[in-house]
């Protein structure tokens, strides 16, 4: 142990000093060892400490020793500080005594640095040195060896380049210059072009913050994806400029451009309802960036519902992680235990990706409302092309003629790109920018139009869509399923079981799957790396925990624990995003993370547009290719089974074709394939691929033997085609000889022997006999017995038709009463649903309101309790910090009791030792004196002497008290003094940390003071730019309102033309069928009359000749064989001459 010789240095002899010491040393004993225990103990941390971070920074092991010296020194100049040294000790030692290993090792490390450079080893900078100069040796031959690949159209589907695209840039251009030379499709290859020419154009300008440049950006690339004429194109550039202008914070432009991207979901296909979910999502954002997080979770809920239309759950898993940071930054006081339990909800849905299950009633009934919304209000497959009604829709204030001048810059736009291996992109990106912003007037309408986000939220919020609201998600699919009955105990993440159907009915598939962490984690609102909170509502959200905590030990910990002013601050202050220090220190992160966002949107911009024309063009082959095969005959066969060999060889290539003898296996089974089927079928697709992946898997000699008789087999098989191909061209020359030399014969024949005309004696030349139907009676004629006949079958038809028209008529009437009949069984059956259904939504609504109340209750119990708990625990803390202060204050008295009392005995103990000595004295003078007597005579000279010198011992004895007493003086002041100065100390330094607050205190309220007045001002100026805004929106709604009438006027005006003119025709079309039906019925009537005059010129009963009866022996034999007219026929045999 070091002695303690700087609180009581005396100039006394050694045997005061020792004496004086012990009366301390006594008592400080117990303390010194403890303080030493705690010395070595942050020594062996801080050896760990150096160690460690000589591991991670490469400081060499002169640390550890630098630092346990510089430790040791420090111990030692603790114990000698000053004349007050053995009193602090006591009180640092009760100080570290309740503090941690860590408060030690920060007090060492704030008064010494590891990291100076200046007490660096040279073998350290060696060390540091040595591996950079390793790293740009590296990066010069990385760098030579990417220069090497350059991309062609042979080799971009090689996994060479599709490995090097993954982190080589420049591959990346070259893939993607490549890719846009195939697309066939002019406007789009020339969109595709430019977008690809102003990426860095764009980079510069969110550098810059050039926020009308930007918004006239996006208007440029609007106009080109109108002349694409495909929607797709459009709403790509609409989402993209959205999350642009989002995350450039320009919150109103992406507030209007989400609400664009909207509309135009709605009048598209239902595949665009991703669109329309991303929008949504957007929306939400921007709501929460403005602070206004009702607005959010309404868009949000919005989304879950189409998400839950879409079965997508991807969104829907996103959904439920804003909706968890709405609700817990919506924090009014009274609610924010409702709310947490909401965020928690939601927290844990997201982080366990757990979703509401298909058959729960909430899913049911919103994926309903949402499907009946939807068609009756908009029509699906409406924008197929884009069209000016559907510009009309969208709110886009773009000029009439906008699709003639878009396809016009298109077409002016150079299809040609430059090479990204060979010449620099910002020379031809600025030349195209600046023609195109100068020649055109309609560019800068956007940055001219002023826009509101707050009011086109509540605009999109007071439509019909948004009037039906869901309620909070309760069936969950890890809870209710039956998939998850038999694994209970298992944890599996659900998201491997979502889109098969096979788990639901063979559920012990599962088995197989992967475990992920367990439920029981820790919850994310109390995680202070998410959420960071003020001290009181951290113990407030500890205390309301399940677990049971030692509240005492953690409130002794915080009280006995002094925190710095900065983290007083810091714990007074709600650190979340309106904190704009964090955004000030943060700001180049923020800033590059915008740029790599807005950069990773635009890329996945050009990608998306590529992948949606690739994908076009496979579904058009797959079309034609499986679905109308009758259309191929038609067309020519060979160029359509070359072109589709070629893309099955092609994908095969990609698929298997990794090393050239593989390459020229597979192009021998294609052509194997080819010449022995005529078409390709899928079966035989499948076939020859699973047949290319057992060859590929063989050894190379058995690979070149197969490669070997494929060779052979397909040149026979040429050579026997091409046989058949010349006996087939031989056969049909021959057969067009004889054709022409035929037809060359029969025109001689013709010129020479012209066609004489067949007299109708030819017919009868012949003397032969025919039977023949002739009445009996002379007196009757076959002509009347027709007529006859006639008139009975026409009436026997009409007979039969009025029966089917009667029947008709019944059959239809009794279908009506069914009808009739099943409309009201419909009826009823409607009545019976709705009043149950009502009758279910009330007693669920009862049920609901019950237990919310119940809940609210539960929550008021647990509340109550948990206030009497903290009161009685407050109380508790209360009296054991009185018996904690009056115990000390008893130690303290105790003690200077003990040193007044270690005092009093010592000044007891010299008094003792000077009456010793004066009784001393007197008998050495009594002696003295009898000596006198005795040898008075003999020794007077010497008497004279000794008396001399009695008398200066006497004075130096003398002199000796006094000095003790003096000394005893001062010892007793010096010790006064300081206690006087300790407790001086401690209230100066209590009337500091006052003093300190209080000014604090007064700087806080100063400052709040100022912020009001200045928040006031911004308000006043900012409702009068508000005010100017709605004027000049107004005037802009007006005019776009009178556009719109005019626009609306003209079409109906052309509409109203057009049906003026279809009417034309169509009356036209009748009045002429009518004019010919007449003349046909005055043709019929005036044949009937001539027909009826003849046969009155005619003499009764004229009967038919021979001819005549052989013409009309059908009509005879029916009417013999009938006997409707009541006529007898006999058959006859008659020569025809």
């Amino acid at each position: 142990m070091r002695p303690i010789s700087s609180a009581l240095k005396l100039k006394t002899n050694d045997s005061s000093e020792k004496r004086l010491r012990s009366a301390v040393q006594f008592k400080l004993a117990d303390s010194q060892k403890l303080k030493n225990v705690l010395i070595k103990q942050s020594q062996k941390s801080q050896q760990s400490l150096s160690q460690q971070s000589r591991l991670q920074s490469g400081t060499t092991c002169n640390t550890s020793q630098r630092t346990g010296y510089f430790t040791h020194r420090m111990n030692e100049a603790e114990y000698d500080s000053g004349s007050s040294s053995a009193f602090r000790g006591q009180i640092k030692v009760r100080s570290t005594f309740h503090s941690n290993k860590n408060d030690l090792i920060r007090r060492v490390d704030s008064q010494f640095s590891l990291d100076n450079r200046q007490d660096q080893s040279p073998q350290e900078t060696n060390r540091n040195a040595i591996p950079a100069l390793q790293n740009r040796l590296f990066q010069q031959g990385s760098r030579s060896q990417q220069k090497q690949l350059i991309v062609t159209q042979e080799n971009i589907d090689s996994q060479e380049v599709k490995r090097r695209m993954k982190f080589d840039p420049q591959v990346k251009q070259q893939v993607i210059y490549f890719k846009i030379l195939n697309i066939s499709n002019i406007g789009l290859k020339n969109y595709l072009f430019y977008l690809y020419k102003q990426q860095k154009y764009l980079i510069d300008l969110i550098k810059s913050k050039a926020e009308t440049q930007l918004i006239d950006f996006s208007q440029q690339i609007l106009t080109f994806s109108i002349g694409t004429l495909s929607p797709i194109a459009l709403i790509e550039t609409l989402s993209f400029s959205a999350s642009m202008l989002e995350s450039t914070s320009q919150l109103d432009w992406a507030i209007f451009y989400h609400n664009q991207t909207r509309i135009m979901a709605n009048y598209a296909k239902q595949t665009m309802d991703k669109y329309k979910m991303k929008s949504l999502i957007g929306l939400g954002n921007c709501s929460i960036k403005m602070q206004q997080y009702e607005i959010g979770i309404k868009f949000f809920k919005k989304c879950l519902q189409y998400s839950w239309l879409n079965n997508d759950l991807d969104y829907e898993n996103e959904v439920y992680s804003k909706l968890g940071v709405c609700y817990y930054y919506l924090g009014d006081i009274e609610k924010v235990l409702f709310q947490l339990i909401k965020t928690k909800f939601y927290h844990e849905r997201a982080i366990t990706y757990d979703y509401e299950i298909e058959s729960s009633p909430l899913r049911q009934m919103s994926s309903d409302t949402l499907k009946i919304f939807l068609s009756k209000n908009f029509t699906r497959n409406y924008a197929e092309t884009i069209n000016t009604p559907l510009l009309n829709r969208l709110n886009l204030p773009l000029p009439q003629d906008i699709l003639s001048i878009s396809q016009q810059e298109i077409q002016n736009e150079s299809p040609t790109m430059s090479n990204p291996r060979t010449i620099n992109e910002s020379k031809v990106s600025s030349t195209r920018r600046s023609s195109v912003f100068e020649s055109n007037p309609h560019v800068k309408m956007f940055s001219a139009m002023q826009v509101d986000g707050l009011k086109i939220q509540q605009e999109i919020l007071s439509t019909q869509e948004f009037e039906v609201e869901i309620y909070t998600p309760k069936h969950s699919f890890k809870s209710e399923s039956k998939c998850f009955d038999f694994i209970r105990n298992k944890k599996i993440h659900p998201q491997d079981i979502f889109h098969d159907i096979k788990y639901k009915t063979n559920p012990f598939i599962l088995s197989d799957l992967g475990v992920i962490s367990g439920q029981n984690d820790e919850n994310p609102i109390e995680n202070p790396q998410i959420y960071k909170l003020p001290l009181d509502q951290q113990i407030d959200i500890r205390l309301k925990k399940k677990t049971y905590v030692d509240i005492q030990s953690k409130l002794k910990k915080l009280m006995d624990y002094k925190y710095h002013i900065k983290t007083q601050m810091k714990n007074k202050i709600l650190i979340t995003h309106r904190n704009i220090e964090n955004e000030k220190r943060h700001y180049v992160v923020d800033q590059n993370k915008v740029l790599e966002s807005v950069q990773r949107n635009f890329v996945n911009l050009i990608e998306n547009l590529m992948i949606y024309f690739i994908r076009k063009i496979l579904s058009i082959i797959y079309i034609i290719i499986y679905m109308y095969p009758r259309q191929l005959k038609k067309q020519d066969k060979q160029k359509q089974s070359s072109n589709i060999s070629d893309f099955i060889l092609n994908k095969l290539l990609s698929e298997f074709g990794q090393k050239p003898i593989d390459k020229e296996l597979i192009t021998c089974y294609v052509r194997d394939y080819n010449s022995k089927y005529s078409s390709f079928n899928e079966s035989g697709v499948r076939a020859l691929k699973a047949e290319i992946q057992e060859a590929v898997k063989k050894q190379q000699i058995e690979k070149e033997a197969i490669i070997k008789t494929l060779k052979q087999q397909s040149n026979s098989q040429q050579l026997q085609n091409m046989d058949d191909k010349q006996k087939n061209e031989n056969n049909s020359k021959q057969n067009t000889k004889a054709l022409t030399q035929g037809l060359e014969q029969q025109n001689t024949q013709r010129r020479n022997n012209p066609i004489e005309i067949a007299r109708l004696d030819s017919l009868t030349s012949d003397n032969k006999q025919k039977s023949v139907y002739q009445l009996d009676d002379d007196e009757q004629d076959e002509w009347a017995a027709i007529i006859k006949y006639d008139t009975a079958l026409y009436q026997k038809e009409q007979e039969e038709r009025k029966q089917r028209e009667l029947q008709l008529r019944q059959k239809l009437k009794d279908d009506l009463d069914k009808q009739l009949k099943e409309k009201a069984e419909l009826k009823k059956e409607e009545e019976m649903k709705e009043a149950k259904f009502t009758q279910l939504n009330q007693q669920r609504k009862q049920e609901f309101e019950q237990f919310e109340k119940q809940k609210k209750e539960l929550i008021k119990l647990k509340q109550l309790e948990e206030k009497k708990l903290r009161d009685e625990q407050v109380q508790q803390e209360k009296h054991k910090k009185r018996e904690n202060y009056k115990q000390s204050k008893l130690q303290d008295d105790e003690m200077l009791q003990q040193l007044k009392f270690e005092i009093s005995r010592e000044s007891q103990e010299l008094n003792k030792k000077r009456q010793q000595q004066k009784d001393k004295f007197q008998q050495i003078l009594k002696e003295n004196e009898q000596l006198r007597q005795k040898a008075q005579e003999e020794l007077k000279l010497q008497k004279e002497n000794d008396t001399k010198l009695q008398q200066q011992q006497l004075q130096k004895l003398i002199q000796d008290d006094e000095r003790r007493e003096q000394q005893k003086r001062e010892r007793d002041d010096k010790i006064k003094q300081f206690m006087s100065n300790y407790s001086h100390q401690v209230l100066t330094k209590q009337k500091e940390n006052e003093e300190n607050e209080g000014k604090y205190m007064l700087e806080q309220l100063k400052k709040q003071e100022e912020q009001d007045r200045q928040q006031q001002q911004y308000k006043k100026q900012k409702e009068k730019e508000k005010m100017d805004l709605v004027k000049q929106q107004l005037q802009l709604q007006i005019q776009q309102k009178q556009q719109k009438k005019l626009s609306e006027e003209e079409e109906q005006k052309l509409l109203l033309l057009q049906q003026k003119l279809e009417l034309m025709n169509y009356t036209q079309k009748e009045k002429a069928k009518q004019l010919y039906i007449k003349n046909n019925y005055k043709q019929n009537q005036e044949d009937i009359k001539k027909q009826i005059e003849q046969s009155r010129n005619k003499s009764a009963h004229e009967k038919m000749t021979n001819l005549e009866l052989l013409h009309n022996k059908s009509i005879l034999r029916n009417i013999a064989e009938e006997q409707v007219a009541k006529t007898k026929f006999r058959k006859v045999n008659v020569s025809m001459k």
